[in-house]
């Protein structure tokens, strides 16, 4: 073991994670012990030790929980290459629903037929004929996934209740379009005798046959679905998958038929869109020009400016789109739908085109969050590029004190970053005396709260933690002390993280932060934090966690998220 603490290597993995097994022993019922052995069992599924897991995990006291972490370890397994542990691990599973579930992922996952004949033979323990025949529903679907359409297609016919079984069969329609094979998909549809139903999946296959057929196919299945309303959004569908398939001439020809006014614009726009990709401008401008609602037109405008200036390839087309955007958004009435107009060209110009213009445009917009929104934006744009002396006169514009307090401690960050720690220093303090004005109570404490934890990113962990210790509610300041341990963690900076942890008054918060910074840590992917943190820790808890962490970083692909990592075998 001290070896491994020394110099860790990846053969260290499952010797820290024995010993965080051993740490478990000490842990009480008010250590979350279920926590801990999640994390052990992720390690040990990281490193390919399934059995492992699996044995960990049973040792769960809550049957809700085993069965949570005991699918999510088939799906591990069945990702990585263990079908036939994937299995075993769904039959430990105690509801015979969620192990239906688990057995499904596990047969679509690997391709693996015992595992669906297994779900079929777990179906006689559910007592619910509903629950039942939609699991059988849920089967017939993963038989479809993995290109067993036959099969799929004798277990949705097998389904008595004719919603349900509508349901499979227009599920299993689709699998077979998004293979291609039209003739069939159409077929099954056709079976399905309510027509909302086979309506629903008609728009799936006529999308695909615009994406992967010819028009001319797309259009002749529209034509079956039955409600008008209905059959102009699979118009709809048909011509956003011709102008994917590049078809851009024959998209707008369907797009033109399009009863729904507002289906009828989205498809206009989705295809100048299209065009904008493709270099086509002038056809783009005219495939915009047809979208009849000037706001929707405007937006147009800006997603074909952006795709422009993001291809670097027409600097003249961006700005020219831009322009048009504002020409048609300064036209708008309503204000409201104006304002959401002007936000976006102005985000998007503060990104590719002039600043000054983008500023300009949103000192232009009447209505004040609205407005500020836009400056935030165009400042963020101004920081990211390095122009922090624009970017604080920018954020001195914004009208709300609390945003503008918001904006100036990105900036802060930026100046430390950039290496100005004094600048950073200087902005913070009076983003501080801000949030000091705020008034008293839950909306000071999140102001200081957030400022804590941009003076913690920012590498100013002292004043970071006297903003946190600020906070008038005990709860708020332990969440901001948290913060600030994370981001010490990040840094390295174990023996500072475990001297204010002593600080956060309540156990739970306690555990909270050190749960935080290992995730901090887990990110950061600092191997040298977790051990150090490790041989730091305060109680058994904090110690099995925090060797589980280091395991999960000596391997390939670490995660503390809610799902056990695959390793392929």
């Amino acid at each position: 073991m001290r070896a491994c603490f020394a110099a860790p290597q990846p053969a260290c993995a499952e010797t820290f994670l024995s010993e965080a097994l051993d740490a478990l022993e000490g842990v009480g019922e008010e250590g979350q012990p279920g926590l801990v052995l999640q994390s052990i069992a992720q390690g040990y599924a990281a490193i390919g030790a399934y059995d492992r897991a699996r044995a960990v995990l049973l040792r769960l006291d809550d049957p809700g929980q085993r069965d949570f972490w005991l699918t999510r370890l088939v799906e591990a397994q069945s990702a990585g290459g263990d079908p036939e542990g994937a299995v075993e691990t769904a039959g430990r599973i105690e509801n015979p629903q969620q192990r239906i579930s688990a057995l499904v992922q596990a047969g679509s996952e690997a391709g693996a037929g015992v595992a669906l004949r297994a779900a079929k033979a777990t179906l006689r323990e559910i007592e619910d004929t509903g629950s039942r025949l939609w699991m059988l529903n849920l089967i017939a679907m993963a038989e479809a996934a993995s290109g067993d359409f036959e099969s799929a297609r004798e277990t949705a016919l097998s389904i008595q209740e004719p919603s349900v079984r509508a349901a499979a069969l227009g599920a299993i329609a689709g699998s077979i379009a998004d293979a291609g094979d039209f003739e069939t998909a159409l077929a099954l549809a056709e079976m399905i005798p309510e027509s909302e139903q086979r309506d629903g999946f008609l728009h799936h296959i006529a999308a695909r046959q615009a994406q992967l057929a010819t028009t001319d196919e797309a259009l002749a299945t529209a034509g079956r679905v039955a409600n008008p309303q209905s059959r102009s959004l699979a118009l709809a569908f048909v011509a956003m998958g011709a102008a994917e398939r590049g078809a851009s001439d024959e998209a707008l020809a369907v797009a033109g038929k399009i009863d729904d006014a507002g289906l009828r614009n989205q498809a206009f726009a989705v295809v100048a869109g299209r065009l904008a990709v493709e270099g086509a401008n002038e056809a783009a401008w005219a495939a915009a020009g047809r979208i009849e609602d000037p706001l929707r037109r405007a937006l147009a405008f800006v997603d074909m400016g952006l795709v422009a200036a993001s291809e670097g390839a027409d600097a003249f087309a961006a700005q020219a789109a831009f322009e048009e955007a504002l020409r048609l958004a300064q036209s708008v009435q309503e204000p409201e739908r104006k304002a959401m107009a002007l936000v976006r060209i102005a985000g998007a110009q503060s990104q590719f085109a002039d600043r000054q213009a983008a500023l300009a445009i949103a000192r232009s917009i009447e209505i004040e969050d609205q407005r500020d929104a836009a400056l935030g934006q165009v400042s963020t744009q101004q920081i990211t590029a390095g122009a922090l002396g624009a970017a604080l006169a920018t954020v001195e514009e914004i009208a709300d004190a609390r945003r503008r307090a918001e904006f100036l401690g990105q900036l802060a960050v930026a100046h430390a970053k950039a290496g100005g720690r004094e600048e950073a220093q200087a902005i913070f303090a009076r983003a501080r005396l801000m949030a000091d004005e705020s008034p008293r109570g839950h909306e000071r404490d999140h102001d200081l709260n957030a400022l804590a934890l941009q003076q913690a990113e920012a590498g100013l962990y002292a004043a970071a933690l006297e903003t946190a210790r600020a906070a008038e509610g005990e709860e708020v300041r332990d969440m901001a002390v948290a913060g600030v341990i994370a981001e010490l963690a990040v840094a390295g900076d174990i023996a500072a993280l475990t001297a204010n942890l002593a600080e956060i008054a309540s156990a739970e918060q306690r555990a909270v932060a050190w749960d935080r910074a290992l995730h901090g840590i887990t990110v950061a992917e600092n191997l040298e934090a977790a051990v150090a943190m490790a041989q730091a820790a305060p109680d058994a808890r904090s110690r099995a966690l925090a060797l589980g962490t280091a395991a999960l970083l000596l391997v390939p692909t670490p995660t503390l998220a809610p799902t056990l990592t695959p390793t392929a075998k």
